[in-house]
C-alpha cells in the first residue's frame, strides 16, 4: 500500500503474536482515487496479522443513502465483530473551504459509529477531489482515534518499486513495458500507478498470456467434464425422476459449500446436522440415492470417508438385556465419517413401550447428536410406518433436517428407466419396444404391489434372457453386432403377475 503514515503501516503489516486484538484501538480514513482497493488490502492485512477477528466486511455507500433508520441500525447490529467500509467517494461539500460532516452524512451514522466503535472496525473511504471531508469526519467523531491513510506521490525508482510490488502481489512478471509507462521526474499517486498496472495487465493477458491460458482452459474443461461425468453427483442427475431427492441433496451440498466460503471469509463455520428420512414404496431408489449421496458428501469434503453402512433391526437390537445399546454404539462407531442407512427403521417399533426396540431408538437419538459433525443418518421405510416411527421418540423428529418423499414412478418414468438400463448394459431398444411396453406399464403400475424400479430391472433382465433364446435360434454366420446389442419387443416377458392384484382379496365374509 503506497500511503503516508509509515509507522502505522509497519504496525498493520507486523504479525500480532499475542492473538487477535480485543476491541478496536483505531479506525481509518483512507483517501485515494482507488480508495476501495486500498481499504480491501487494509482489511486483508489486519486480518492476516491477527488484528481483526473476521475478514468479512460490508460496504455502506453514503452517497444518496436512502435506507430507513431501522434498516441501518439492523445492519450495524449484524456487522458486529466485522468491518464496515463507509464509502464517501462521491460526497461533496457546498463550501469546500469550510466543509462540515453534518451536511453530507446523516446523524444516525455518527450515533451508530459511537455506539459500535469497540465492536466494528470502521474504514472511511474518500476520493482525492474532496480534501477537507476526512478532516470534517474526524472532527465530528472526536472521541474516536482515526489514522489517515492517503496517497503519497512518488517518482522514478520509487514508482518502479511500487509497480514491481503490484506484480508480486498478482503473481505476474514485471517487464520493461510496464516500467516504461512511468515518465521520468513525474510524480504519481498510488491510484494512478494501480490504474497503470491494470491497463498493462489487461494488454498482457490479451497478447501474451491469453493464448496459453485459452489452450489450458480448454484442456482443463475437457478433464473436468470427464471427472464430473463420472462423479456421484452426475450419476444422481442421470437417474429418472426423483426430483424431490435431487432438490434436497442440492440444498444440503450447497449449504455445506456456503459454510466453507463463509469460513474462508472469516466467519465462524456453522455445522448443521444433515440427518434425513427417506419415505417411499419398494423400488423407488431409496437405497440407490443413499449410496450416491454418501459418495457426493465425500467428493465435496463434507464427510471424511463417505461409505454407506447399511443396517436393520437385527444389527441394532440385542438378544439380551444390555446388548442393544452396545450394538447401536458399535454401529455408529463403524459408520463414523460415513452415512448410516437404517432400512425399514419402523421395524424398531415394538408393540409395547420400554422394549429393546425403544432402547435402540433412544440410543440412536443420543448417538445422532454426539456424531452430528462427521456422520449422516438416513432412516428409510414406507410413508405411514415411518411417520409412526418418528413419533416414537420426542427428540427424534427434531434432529432430522430433511424429509425426502420418493414418489411412485409413472409409466413414462418406467419406460425411461428401461431405456437407461439398456444403455448401461450397452444395449439399445428396437423401434417397436416403446409402443409395446408403454400400455403394459400403464396397467401394472396402478396395482398396489407394484415394484417400481425393481419391476423395470426385472423387465430388462428378462429381455436379455429372451434375446439370448431368440439369437441362439438364428444362423450365427449371419448374425451382426447390431443383432447382438438390440432388444426387441418380443424379447420382453409381458405376462402380468397374478400377485399384482388391483384390489386385495379378503378371506371370510364379504365386506
Amino acid at each position: 500500500m503506497l500511503v503516508k503514515h509509515q509507522p502505522e503501516l509497519k504496525r498493520i503489516f507486523r504479525k500480532n503474536s499475542v492473538g487477535v486484538t480485543k476491541g478496536i484501538p483505531v479506525h481509518y480514513l483512507v483517501q485515494s482515487d482507488n480508495a476501495h482497493r486500498l481499504a480491501d488490502t487494509l482489511v486483508s492485512s489486519l486480518y492476516s496479522n491477527n488484528r481483526l477477528g473476521c475478514a468479512r466486511y460490508t460496504v455502506l455507500d453514503l452517497y444518496n443513502l436512502s435506507a430507513r433508520s431501522s434498516d441501518i441500525r439492523e445492519l450495524f447490529r449484524v456487522c458486529s465483530g466485522s468491518t464496515i467500509i463507509m464509502n464517501c467517494c462521491g460526497l461533496k461539500c457546498t463550501n469546500s473551504d469550510n466543509c462540515t460532516a453534518d451536511e453530507t452524512i446523516p446523524d444516525i451514522i455518527f450515533d451508530l459509529i459511537n455506539a459500535y466503535k469497540n465492536e466494528i472496525q470502521f474504514i472511511f473511504t474518500f476520493s482525492n477531489d474532496g480534501p477537507s471531508l476526512p478532516d470534517a469526519v474526524e472532527e465530528k467523531l472526536g472521541a474516536i482515534t482515526f489514522v489517515k491513510l492517503a496517497d503519497d506521490t512518488v517518482e522514478n525508482e520509487d514508482a518502479h518499486k511500487y509497480l514491481r510490488k503490484l506484480c508480486r502481489e498478482e503473481n505476474t512478471s514485471c517487464d520493461k513495458d510496464l516500467l516504461s509507462l512511468c515518465a521520468k521526474d513525474t510524480p504519481y499517486r498510488a491510484s494512478e500507478l494501480m490504474g497503470m498496472y491494470d491497463t498493462w495487465y489487461s494488454n498482457v493477458l490479451k497478447t501474451k498470456i491469453y493464448p496459453q491460458y485459452s489452450n489450458f482452459k480448454k484442456l482443463y474443461d475437457r478433464e473436468e467434464a470427464k471427472e464430473i461425468k463420472g462423479s456421484a453427483y452426475s450419476e444422481l442427475q442421470e437417474l429418472i425422476g426423483l426430483d424431490s431427492a435431487k432438490s434436497v441433496i442440492e440444498k444440503a451440498i450447497t449449504y455445506s459449500k456456503a459454510q466453507k466460503i463463509f469460513a474462508d471469509k472469516g466467519m465462524k463455520e456453522s455445522r448443521t446436522a444433515m440427518h434425513m428420512v427417506f419415505t417411499g414404496n419398494p423400488g423407488t431408489a431409496k437405497t440407490t440415492v443413499a449410496r450416491l449421496f454418501a459418495r457426493i458428501l465425500k467428493e465435496n469434503g463434507v464427510l471424511s470417508k463417505g461409505d454407506l453402512i447399511e443396517c436393520g433391526r437385527s444389527d441394532l437390537v440385542g438378544k439380551y438385556v444390555g446388548w442393544t445399546a452396545v450394538q447401536v454404539k458399535n454401529m455408529f462407531k463403524k459408520a463414523k465419517g460415513s452415512v448410516l442407512f437404517i432400512d425399514e427403521a419402523y421395524s424398531l417399533c415394538d408393540d409395547r413401550s420400554g422394549s429393546y426396540g425403544d432402547e435402540a431408538i433412544n440410543t440412536i437419538v443420543q448417538e445422532m447428536e454426539n456424531n452430528r459433525d462427521d456422520m449422516v443418518v438416513i432412516f428409510a421405510g414406507y410413508p405411514k410406518e415411518m411417520n409412526d416411527f418418528l413419533d416414537r421418540n420426542p427428540g427424534l423428529r427434531s434432529r432430522i433436517a430433511f424429509h425426502v418423499n420418493f414418489e411412485d414412478y409413472t409409466a413414462e418414468d418406467l419406460l425411461s428407466i428401461v431405456h437407461l438400463m439398456a444403455k448401461n448394459n450397452e444395449h439399445k431398444l428396437a423401434d417397436d419396444v416403446d409402443e409395446t411396453l408403454l400400455p403394459f406399464l400403464e396397467r401394472v403400475c396402478k396395482k398396489p404391489n407394484f415394484g417400481n424400479g425393481r419391476f423395470a430391472r426385472n423387465l430388462i433382465e428378462g429381455a436379455l434372457f429372451g434375446q439370448a433364446l431368440r439369437l441362439t435360434r438364428q444362423n450365427f454366420s449371419t448374425m451382426t453386432m447390431d443383432d447382438i446389442v438390440t432388444l426387441k419387443a418380443r424379447d420382453f416377458d409381458l405376462t402380468e403377475d397374478d400377485t399384482l392384484e388391483e384390489e386385495p382379496k379378503h378371506i371370510g365374509f364379504n365386506r
